[in-house]
């Protein structure tokens, strides 16, 4: 899971971002608020870049858990994606570690290299959503991980060899959408 920023077959900008979220060093408000503190040049909100979009009451602090999966705004798009690629009857736990690890059914390394591939890439697509101001939209955030997973899988030939393979979901789908069984 955390060698995914070395595939060299993903674009580099999701190879960071990979690396980042794996190592906890994406830039969310706290983070930013926190290294610019000293700066009086410098004003960093805090506060999530969806709920001050959304114009929730009282926004909840940017942390990785509330930007990725606790924010109302995501909420809708994480729990329409696992329902698609994981299960519907999992706890919040077992929600999480599927989302942020790709491993909750206790399957395979193919299946859980695949999951969280696939996971990886449709948090980028939330990511690109705050970064662009943007509230996310699941149809086009599983578009355009769909496009990046199917483009990752066009270069790479032993990773596109494993997913004719794998049984995991998005290989499953990825066989179906390009006519493989």
């Amino acid at each position: 899971m955390n060698g995914i920023w070395n595939y060299s077959f993903l674009p580099n900008i999701l190879r960071v971002f990979s690396f980042q979220f794996f190592n906890n060093s994406l830039a969310t408000g706290p983070r930013l608020a926190g290294r610019y503190r000293n700066d009086a040049a410098q004003n960093i909100d805090e506060r999530c870049t969806f709920c001050l979009k959304g114009r929730i009451g009282v926004p909840m602090r940017e942390t990785i858990l509330h930007l990725f999966f606790d924010c109302s705004f995501v909420q809708n798009c994480i729990n329409t994606h696992i329902s698609k690629y994981g299960e519907n009857n999992w706890d919040r736990r077992r929600k999480i570690l599927f989302m942020f690890t790709g491993n909750c059914r206790g399957e395979g390394a193919d299946q859980n290299k695949f999951n969280s591939l696939m996971n990886v890439i449709f948090l980028y697509q939330i990511w690109r959503a705050k970064l662009q101001s943007r509230l996310p939209n699941y149809v086009t955030l599983e578009f355009n991980m769909l496009t990046i997973f199917d483009a990752a899988l066009s270069l790479g030939k032993k990773i596109r060899e494993a997913a004719n393979e794998c049984q995991s979901s998005v290989c499953r789908s990825w066989r179906y959408r390009h006519g493989r069984g």
